[in-house]
């Protein structure tokens, strides 16, 4: 989750963000759809999109945004699809908006979007 600067496109910020918290870079990357964040408190939009083809980073790259600061000592950890609903079951994996996005991108590739 990241901010898309002015000018910025938002394809190339998912990439960017992608690759400063997991320290992967997408083949391809594509946009699936638009949320609002909490609508009737704020007018925050969540982009939501779909990487594919990834690569490992020698090293993640360092964040530009100073409030990045709990991207410092973030650990990254592996989740197969297939383990995402027990994960969310025993409330390992408890972002709402993260189990949304995952619920989503699978939804679009399987319906020949993506």
């Amino acid at each position: 989750m990241g901010k898309v600067a002015p000018g910025q496109q938002p394809e190339d910020a998912a990439a960017a963000e992608l690759a400063e918290e997991t320290g992967f870079t997408p083949r391809r990357i594509e946009r699936v759809c638009t949320l609002l964040a909490c609508p009737g408190w704020m007018d925050q939009l969540m982009q939501v999109f779909r990487a594919e083809g990834l690569s490992e980073l020698a090293a993640k790259p360092p964040s530009d945004d100073p409030d990045d600061v709990e991207e410092q000592e973030m650990t990254v950890v592996r989740l197969p699809l297939s383990r995402v609903g027990e994960a969310v079951e025993s409330g390992r994996l408890r972002d709402a908006r993260s189990i949304a996005a995952i619920h989503l991108a699978l939804d679009f590739g399987r319906l020949g979007k993506g």
